[in-house]
């Protein structure tokens, strides 16, 4: 959003003719939009950068070198090109995450996968949609359950 205002800026001062293609756009937004999705895209980087500093790469040396890479690998949107988009290992090791793969340990492996598919088949076939549990058993199960 933020990329697409500036890129309308840039091409209606280059070319005036540029107005009435982007006008139609332009009023979809409403005026505090780009405000907020700056703030935003601010506020997840300072919280990323303090849980990476925080955590991953409290104990390197380089950490805040560290945290800079992996933040423009993973928070700019130009670099990514889409939110939701899938990243392979190699591609998140090159970022500058330390990580060992899921594949590397068989027995951590199957245990995520059972829960993990355990949790797909629980929201599938009831009406849960939150699952909660912890390491002592205890569990919170959310549910859409229509009135009777």
């Amino acid at each position: 959003m933020v990329e697409e205002f500036r890129r309308a800026g840039r091409e209606m001062k280059e070319d005036s003719d540029r107005v009435r293609l982007w006008r139609p756009i332009l009023e979809q937004y409403d005026p505090t939009m780009v405000g907020e999705c700056e703030k935003a895209i601010a506020w997840s980087r300072e919280v990323a950068r303090d849980l990476l500093r925080s955590g991953m790469f409290s104990a390197a040396p380089d950490a805040d070198a560290r945290v800079d890479r992996v933040l423009h690998g993973l928070i700019d949107h130009p670099v990514t090109k889409a939110h939701a988009r899938h990243l392979p290992i190699e591609t998140v090791r090159e970022i500058g995450f330390a990580m060992q793969a899921l594949e590397d340990d068989p027995a951590l492996h199957d245990a995520v996968l059972s829960v993990h598919n355990t949790a797909l088949l629980t929201f599938m076939n009831t009406p849960a949609f939150r699952l909660i549990e912890n390491q002592d058993g205890l569990s919170f199960i959310q549910a859409d359950v229509p009135n009777l």
